[in-house]
């Protein structure tokens, strides 16, 4: 066909035969607005599509086979190409965390249901106490804490979706920040105001300290939080997956009472360095309740 011949509209058929889309999926990205007909005939519903959609449904063809969610892949739709690179470098470093953690998980359980199952499953249930555990020792410490302003972004979350949330609000949270020229520092926190579970959403907050000049954007909020004293326990890289982390939790609550403090906040977790520059036995993150002041 020469390009004067080229249609004005393509029907609905012709556009899912040109971009690969089933009929089902272009009424799915239709109702996300990801991909709305030029125009839709007010008698008998048809829908028409303009020649010029078909690159935009190419891409979004490829990005859900990737299984980046929809909400993910408006955001790449509506970048700039040079952006839109970026977005999709940024949701596979999350991608690929998330495997690491779910691959960690996995060789876990594979311990606890194998042939020394309950000999493992002892070992956690000791993981928050002073004793050896076999997998090393859970103490706490104080540290002192600066002033800082932290940027941050929120969701209601499960567990089953807690690494990839927190992962993917991080890295949106910094892009915002190293956008206007805000220097970033290495820490990431995840501060819990519920408790996620298999079976229930609780809200999480994700903060970024930085230092400069920020504004608020959509999603992305910015505070100052106080100069403080946290009851910390020390987490290695090799142990930062759920259970295992859990006797971090365990050991936090009991230093609060062995020491006679108080916190007035929930739990929160620091990641305080990159994972990937991080060696297994190094520390990685931090279980942390912030003590009540005065």
């Amino acid at each position: 066909m020469s390009e004067s011949s080229e249609p004005l509209e393509l029907t609905r058929g012709e556009f899912a035969r040109r971009s690969g889309l089933s009929p089902k999926a272009l009424r799915l990205y239709e109702r996300s607005g990801l991909l709305v007909p030029h125009r839709v005939e007010a008698a008998n519903g048809y829908r028409f599509y303009l020649p010029e959609q078909v690159g935009v449904a190419v891409r979004v063809r490829e990005l859900r086979r990737m299984d980046m969610p929809l909400s993910m892949v408006a955001e790449v739709v509506a970048a700039s190409p040079a952006e839109a690179v970026g977005l999709v470098r940024a949701w596979w470093r999350v991608r690929q965390e998330v495997e690491r953690s779910r691959q960690a998980m996995l060789e876990r359980v594979c311990d606890l249901v194998g042939e020394h199952g309950p000999e493992r499953a002892g070992a956690v249930r000791g993981a928050g106490s002073q004793e050896e555990s076999g997998e090393g020792v859970w103490s706490t410490s104080l540290e002192t804490v600066p002033a800082v302003t932290v940027a941050c972004a929120r969701a209601r979350v499960g567990l089953q979706e807690l690494v990839e949330t927190y992962l993917g609000l991080a890295e949106r949270v910094r892009r915002v920040l190293v956008g206007q020229g805000a220097r970033v520092g290495e820490q990431t926190w995840v501060v819990y105001h519920g408790t996620p579970s298999p079976d229930g959403a609780a809200l999480i907050e994700v903060a970024v300290p930085y230092e400069g000049v920020a504004w608020p954007e959509r999603g992305v909020s910015l505070r100052w939080e106080g100069a403080g004293v946290w009851l910390v326990a020390e987490v290695a890289r090799r142990d930062c997956f759920y259970p295992r982390i859990m006797g971090a939790y365990a050991a936090v609550e009991r230093g609060l009472v062995e020491r006679g403090l108080r916190s007035v906040e929930g739990f929160r977790e620091v990641y305080v360095r990159p994972w990937e520059s991080v060696g297994e036995g190094e520390a990685f993150a931090w279980v942390v309740r912030p003590l009540a002041r005065g």
